[in-house]
């Protein structure tokens, strides 16, 4: 009788075991292909590499901007992507027309010295696909770009006067800066550059202690 009701009993968890398999199926062959696309563990690595590869190419071509931009700048300045790659034998960049064309984009468009934290942001965000780690994507996305944006003003600041081919602040520092300085004064300007680097410390704050 012991025996009989063991069986009962295995046969029962095995049609369960069945049920289960047979419902989870269902409901995988209800999901969208869109969503089982982006959350399959395959998908994540693919595009983690994909980010990390482009981290690294944006961080080297813009580095090696310091050196080569002032001349490329004759070659991108006023010209399309396309009409850039035409002339792709005047490019000095070591990333050739697109590298040339994006560094100039980072470094004197848009948030010059900051725009390296922005190449930061792709890595760590690759870099938590790839390790399947929670990096706070809406966290991170607003310290990344409060930081950059606080490094391109206070740097822009810092560079008005110099003269050259880069704005070191990018020109969204630089304009900014022209912007406060024609309303406000040079102290109008420092001041909101206070602000910002006080603002950026308290919201990093917590940060900087767990690592100290």
């Amino acid at each position: 009788m012991t025996e009989d009701f063991q069986s009962r009993n295995d046969q029962s968890k095995k049609e369960h075991k069945k049920r289960k398999a047979e419902m989870q199926r269902k409901e995988g062959n209800e999901t969208p292909a869109f969503i089982r696309f982006f959350s399959d563990r395959r998908t994540h690595i693919i595009l983690g590499i994909i980010l990390i590869l482009f981290a690294f190419f944006t961080l080297v071509t813009t580095i090696n901007y310091f050196k080569t931009g002032e001349r490329d700048q004759s070659q991108i300045i006023n010209n399309e992507i396309s009409q850039i790659v035409q002339n792709g034998n005047d490019i000095d960049n070591v990333g050739g027309a697109f590298g040339a064309y994006l560094s100039d984009l980072m470094m004197s468009e848009w948030f010059g010295f900051g725009a390296f934290i922005l190449v930061l942001y792709l890595g760590i965000i690759g870099y938590s696909l790839i390790r399947k780690r929670k990096c706070g994507f809406w966290s991170l996305t607003f310290k990344s770009l409060i930081l950059a944006i606080t490094i391109s003003i206070v740097i822009g600041l810092v560079t008005f006067n110099n003269e050259g081919f880069l704005y070191w602040g990018g020109k969204h520092g630089h304009f900014i800066n022209l912007f406060l300085i024609s309303h406000t004064g040079i102290l109008g300007a420092i001041c909101v550059s206070f602000i910002l680097i006080a603002i950026t410390i308290s919201i990093y704050i917590n940060d900087i202690r767990n690592i100290y």
